[in-house]
């Protein structure tokens, strides 16, 4: 048997052995294991005669409330259009040691047989899981499924910018006064992932300088508008009207990671790309990414821009701010206004919008909500 991770959930206990204890859910681990059929079949033939080697394996044993396969909850489509072609994310457990290569390889032909393309030249593996582009018939969903060693299939999100952000701030538009004169550490290096910044002079150049990134088209406006934006607050924080900001603590360095081709299914996998090749060359101290899925985060399902992420800000030590998202006006009983990835981050810091720039402020109604992940909830600063 091979363990393949774990996820938080509530469970409800079927019995309860204190007095005082109540039946009612609590936090425990849901632990995926990968076992072959024969050894299965065979501890269920003899599970009514074994008898445990210590009191500590017993009581272990004592705490497992529910064996069981994965069925179709991992398909994470509510209604399926057969007539669709589906373009996916397939996550599977591919952290057996020595067979990983053929795991994928055994997922690749069976997907075949279903008529759905894997695109091998976009996976990703984190840790244990392997993120799968998939484009798939919808008539083909539930077979997918019985692939055994997959932990999800979900419609591969759209890529948040923030605009929702943009077009809800009401005060009028006024002409901003910068600072003149150098950063003030310029040993401090700060980057910022986003659409980029303009094409002619700007007052921001002389402190944020654009870089590319691999496989990139010409710009976008509204991206360069959303980068501009986003540069301006970390160089200078909330501008006031008639008020010159300080010094900028650093330079930074803007990765323009957003092209004006045509979206496509696979956007998302393809920026992650971009910001994760940079990565991979360079350290910084401070890093800002004010983009990312288009979902709302889910218990049952790590996302892989926040593996990913998570990843290089516990690597490098880095400050990782990531905007949590502009879904607060969504369905909130659908779980639709919940943050998104990759602000879930256990080394990173969410970032949402307040309603006022300081003094008696709550956060604005476009930005999106806690929980966080289960069992931990966002925290909030002021």
């Amino acid at each position: 048997m091979f363990s393949l991770g774990a996820k938080a959930e509530k469970v409800t206990p079927e019995v309860v052995l204190g007095k005082t204890d109540k039946r009612e859910p609590r936090d425990a681990p849901t632990i995926f294991a990968a076992v072959k059929r024969k050894t299965l079949r065979s501890f269920s033939e003899n599970l009514t005669n074994w008898q445990p080697s210590s009191k500590n394996i017993a009581d272990d044993f004592r705490k497992i409330e529910d064996v069981r396969a994965p069925k179709l909850e991992r398909l994470k489509i509510e209604e399926i259009n057969v007539e669709r072609n589906y373009p996916l994310e397939v996550v599977l457990h591919i952290g057996i040691p020595g067979i990983s290569d053929e795991i994928y390889e055994a997922f690749e032909a069976f997907s075949a047989k279903l008529n759905a393309e894997v695109l091998s030249d976009r996976v990703r593996t984190i840790g244990e899981l392997t993120f799968v582009p998939v484009r798939c018939p919808g008539e083909s969903l539930r077979s997918l499924c019985e692939f055994s060693l997959i932990r999800s299939i979900r419609v591969m999100p759209k890529v948040r910018m923030g605009q929702t952000a943009l077009r809800s701030v009401n005060a009028p538009p006024f002409q901003p006064t910068f600072p003149t004169g150098p950063v003030l550490d310029p040993t401090i290096k700060t980057a910022v992932f986003d659409g980029g910044l303009p094409n002619n002079p700007h007052p921001l150049t002389q402190w944020a300088q654009e870089y590319s990134t691999p496989n990139l088209g010409s710009p976008d406006q509204s991206a360069q508008e959303h980068g501009t934006a986003v540069t301006c607050a970390a160089l200078f924080g909330s501008l006031q009207n008639g008020t010159t900001p300080p010094q900028p603590f650093s330079s930074i360095r803007h990765y323009r990671v957003i092209d004006h081709n045509p979206v496509h299914d696979f956007d998302l996998v393809d920026i992650l790309h971009r910001i994760t090749k940079t990565l991979d060359h360079e350290n910084f101290d401070f890093l800002n990414i004010s983009m990312g899925p288009d979902i709302p985060i889910d218990d049952d399902d790590i996302n892989v821009w926040t593996a990913t992420l998570d990843k290089y800000a516990f690597q490098q030590q880095c400050f990782v701010s990531i905007a949590c998202g502009n879904s607060g006006e969504e369905d909130h009983t659908a779980g639709n206004t919940r943050i998104q990835p990759a602000s879930d981050g256990v080394n990173v810091v969410g970032i949402g919008a307040s309603d006022k720039a300081s003094g008696e402020w709550g956060r604005a109604s476009y930005s999106s909500v806690g929980p966080g992940r289960s069992p931990r909830a966002v925290q909030f600063f002021s």
